[in-house]
């Protein structure tokens, strides 16, 4: 019995801890950038579309894409002075290039 309850201890917490061991790698970044805001989602959406991201979109603030497994989303705030490349995927080195990518080219 003491070894049937200490399994089931073991298999919960494996399940409690799948989700974090599958968690997508992240980075982030942001710019200083003085720019109004149909103009910033414009240039994110070409700069999304030039690199060959899909699935494009945007909404309010922010305009996104999806490439390589990996989802990137750029965020405007005009009243900041400030862009937010964000990237979140499977891979950390995908994930961290892609924001380089497009923080270097905004």
């Amino acid at each position: 019995m003491r070894i049937r309850s200490v399994l089931l201890v073991v298999l919960a917490l494996a399940c409690l801890a799948a989700p974090a061991l599958a968690a997508p790698a992240m980075k982030v970044n942001d710019k200083d950038v003085a720019i109004d805001l149909s103009s910033c989602i414009a240039r994110a959406r070409s700069l999304l579309t030039s690199y060959g991201f899909t699935g494009i979109g945007n909404a309010s603030h922010t305009a996104w894409g999806f490439f390589n497994n990996t989802t990137t989303v750029i965020r405007c705030i005009p009243r900041r002075q400030v862009v937010v490349f964000i990237a979140s995927g499977e891979d950390e080195a995908e994930a961290s290039r892609l924001v380089d990518l497009l923080y270097n080219q905004f």
